[in-house]
């Protein structure tokens, strides 16, 4: 199957989940990150940071995620993940991150705000 065909769908599921107002899944959520090659470590970016970054956008669409799915999903430990998910300031930037989001679809804060929050 085409590259450009599977965008297509995830994006089309994409809009169906706001449409319907609800969190895209998080297989979703990887197959975007695969499309948008996400996936891959960012120069000057720890691997780390990366995760902990991408675990704070899983938890904030999705917060009932257990620790094992967590894990999988970024590619860490699930003591890693297990931490993090116990770690207040953690649960903090995962709880503000939608708010943020809004604000920056109406142009009032710049994506880099968010991602300060690691």
């Amino acid at each position: 199957m085409a590259l450009s065909t599977i965008a297509g769908g995830a994006i089309i599921a994409l809009e169906l989940c706001e449409k319907r107002e609800v969190s895209p899944p998080i297989e979703l959520v990887a197959l975007f990150r695969k499309l948008l090659k996400l996936d891959k470590i960012k120069a000057g970016t720890s691997r780390s940071v990366q995760a902990k970054q991408f675990a704070i956008l899983l938890v904030s669409q999705h917060p009932d995620i257990s620790p094992s799915e967590l894990a999988q999903q970024v590619q860490v430990n699930k003591s890693t993940a297990s931490r993090w998910l116990k770690d207040p300031e953690f649960r903090e930037a995962a709880a503000i991150l939608p708010k943020l989001q809004v604000l920056e679809l109406n142009g009032i804060v710049d994506r880099s705000l968010y991602l300060a929050l690691v």
